[in-house]
């Protein structure tokens, strides 16, 4: 047996060992959380429009009012939140009858794919041993096992965004003449099928598939493929991307009158801009505006005048308030969160974040192709300044962070002298 073979079969078995550790610890945590939604708002709306589903075949809220005022989707139809994640939860349903533990454990299998893919992408985009610190530092993570415990879309996104990497590193390769575990177009339709996904659940995978068929685009172009073939490499995936997202669109513009994505943009808005803004999850600014003379569309229009509006008025003040959100997002613990948990999520929030920023000085200076996470990592968090901004939003980014992350582990260890240089078929 040559040398590369044996070295790849070592490298599944440790990545293997290490997804089952991170099933393991998702699991154990899915099952020792309450058997009920609890005070995350989301989870009740998102549950809400999946028994509508199961139960009538229609897409509609049913909660009502936030605390008397109509901050949140109508009660009936409604395009205010973006139907990946209810999907899933009335799939979830339909397959295993209703409960918050099925959705949980749900998360859990989730996370873990995430674990895999964020290590099949390191391991093409930073190569092997950087791989296996990428999804370890994922597998351990306790922000990630921590939020796989809410019934909400962070864990969804950052499966998504991780197989999405995987799905453009595999693309990247095969167009680029080199070897893959994908095949020419299995990789362009993997990468097709995370966006599409990604992007019927969060806003933010729109500019993301811009850049990562960008980058797809650009690789195929730097190889002297031509412009037809850099546009055979990124058709599939934004054709699969486009397919997603017609149904949505087409059923919005029957039951409303406009092709509305959605209906809740005006609202994130003016939440982050306002005369009371603090950069994040607050209400004081928000104006009352009655639900029987607006319906949500109205209302996400009204709040987007609005915001525009404050932002032409206070420029400076809303370039400050950019930068309380990402010091929120960014916060090492969650604002709820004390005591011992709180020095759990510090100490992982710190070392990852700076094993990223070594990792993603590696990258630049070494054009690793890693480097590709830092423009993701850009196209996720500038849109998130647009709005209001918490904790909770950088578990989606995490995962993607982590293959920088182990690219600098691997630096650090080689460095230390903790380990020998491997031969070229090891790396």
């Amino acid at each position: 047996m040559d040398l590369e073979r044996l070295a790849r079969i070592r490298w599944r078995r440790e990545l293997a060992a290490i997804v089952a550790v991170a099933l393991a610890l998702r699991v154990a945590y899915a099952w020792t959380r309450p058997e009920a939604l609890g005070s995350f708002r989301d989870a009740w709306h998102y549950v809400a429009i999946a028994q509508s589903l199961v139960a009538r075949g229609e897409y509609a809220d049913t909660v009502g009012l936030s605390q008397g005022r109509p901050l949140f989707s109508d009660v009936g139809p409604t395009s205010f939140w973006l139907p990946g994640y209810p999907l899933l939860v009335a799939g979830v349903s339909l397959v295993f009858g209703p409960g918050v533990r099925k959705l949980l454990v749900t998360n859990a299998l989730l996370g873990t794919l995430t674990v895999l893919f964020c290590g099949l992408a390191a391991r093409r985009l930073a190569g092997r041993r950087a791989a296996l610190w990428s999804a370890g530092l994922v597998a351990v993570n306790v922000s990630q096992i921590y939020f796989g415990g809410l019934v909400g879309i962070e864990t969804l996104v950052g499966t998504c965004l991780a197989a999405a990497l995987w799905g453009f590193a595999e693309a990247r390769a095969a167009w680029g003449g080199e070897p893959n575990s994908l095949g020419r177009w299995g990789a362009p339709t993997l990468l097709g099928v995370a966006l599409a996904a990604g992007a019927l659940t969060r806003t933010v995978f729109l500019p993301i598939s811009g850049v990562l068929l960008a980058a797809l685009a650009a690789r195929v172009l730097a190889r002297g493929g031509g412009a037809w073939r850099a546009v055979a490499a990124c058709a599939p995936p934004a054709l699969l991307v486009a397919c997603a997202l017609v149904p949505w669109l087409a059923r919005n513009a029957a039951r409303f009158g406009e092709p509305v994505y959605e209906s809740k943009v005006g609202f994130n808005m003016v939440i982050g801009f306002n005369d009371h803004a603090d950069g994040g999850f607050a209400l004081t600014g928000v104006p009352d505006l009655d639900a029987s003379r607006y319906d949500e569309r109205a209302r996400d229009r009204i709040y987007r005048d609005m915001a525009t509006d404050w932002i032409r008025r206070h420029p400076v003040r809303a370039v400050a308030l950019g930068g309380e959100k990402l010091a929120r997002i960014w916060n090492p613990v969650p604002v709820w969160e004390h005591g011992p948990s709180a020095w759990a999520f510090a100490t992982w929030s710190i070392g990852l974040l700076a094993l990223t920023a070594l990792g993603a000085a590696l990258a630049l200076r070494t054009r690793l192709e890693a480097r590709i996470v830092i423009w993701v990592a850009l196209a996720y968090l500038i849109p998130i300044t647009l709005a209001f901004a918490v904790t909770r939003f950088r578990a989606p980014l995490e995962p993607a962070l982590a293959i920088l992350a182990g690219a600098g582990a691997e630096w650090l260890v080689g460095q230390a002298g903790l380990t020998r240089p491997a031969p070229e078929a090891l790396r």
